[in-house]
């Protein structure tokens, strides 16, 4: 190889080197002004953006349903799962599940071996009522989580129950007026906004209402036209007949004639 094409080939060379230098510089600078537009300038906007991350919803129940009697004929019922968090022992499993145990009810050797589970979160029991809730509360564990849900209950029992249809509150699915007036049951005029840390506890400022972000929140409450006691004669009537007569199904309608209201409706 000749001088002159050595010379070129490094001068070559040297010329890449210093054009990849210039980039890294440009690309360095471009984001450490861009650090400091979001940081310094723009600090607020990222504030804003990480409360939102942080912000969750008071827990809402859905309103009752009442007869044209003020008879109930929904409700929510608050319940609680009791988790394990494994990362948050401060306590053995044996410690644990000897305070434990006497409250949930539940054997004291199959707790200890559920809260040896290797996982993150270990299921304790589920639908807890609020009694024994509270017994577990005052014993301070910080390693015990409780989640707090809503069952739907209906007191009559099976009372028009293909009226008033179903929820599911896992799954959020519903049919009958449980359905048809999702919208007013749930409504809640009046939101309350929470910050939480990762793990769900409330942080707590100056605007926090402590009241408020401890009361649960209900939606509107509906009035049907049923009256529960015509609907429970109908009901018996009917399946009375459906004996008697061997009949593979029976509908009754009773509807008020002045201005249509369905009293009942059995079928």
């Amino acid at each position: 190889m000749n001088q002159p094409d050595k010379h070129n080939k490094n001068k070559m060379f040297a010329d890449r080197i210093i054009l990849f230098q210039y980039i890294f510089v440009f690309l360095l600078g471009f984001f450490i002004i861009y650090l400091f537009a979001i940081q310094v300038l723009d600090v607020k906007h990222f504030r804003i953006k990480a409360k939102k991350q942080r912000q969750a919803y008071s827990f809402v129940m859905r309103g009752n349903i009442y007869d044209r009697n003020g008879i109930k004929l929904a409700t929510d019922n608050v319940l609680y799962d009791i988790f394990a968090r494994k990362a948050d022992y401060v306590h053995t499993p044996e410690e644990l599940a000897k305070l434990l145990a006497p409250i949930l009810k539940i054997s004291q050797i199959n707790l200890t071996e559920k809260l040896k589970q290797d996982t993150p979160m270990i299921l304790i029991k589920k639908n807890v009522d609020r009694q024994t809730r509270d017994k577990i509360a005052k014993l301070n564990l910080r390693e015990i989580p409780m989640d707090k849900k809503s069952i739907r209950t209906y007191p009559q029992g099976t009372l028009a129950a293909h009226v008033l249809g179903y929820y599911n509150f896992d799954a959020d699915i519903a049919s009958g007026v449980e359905y048809s007036a999702k919208d007013k049951l749930e409504n809640v005029t009046k939101g309350v906004d929470l910050e939480i840390t990762p793990k769900g506890k409330i942080i707590y400022n100056l605007s926090t209402d402590p009241v408020a972000v401890t009361t649960s929140m209900r939606g509107n409450d509906i009035t049907l036209t049923i009256d529960a006691a015509v609907q429970h004669v109908c009901e018996k009537a009917l399946m009375s007949s459906i004996q008697k007569f061997n009949a593979f199904r029976g509908a009754v309608i009773v509807m008020k004639p002045r201005n249509g209201e369905i009293l009942a409706y059995a079928v």
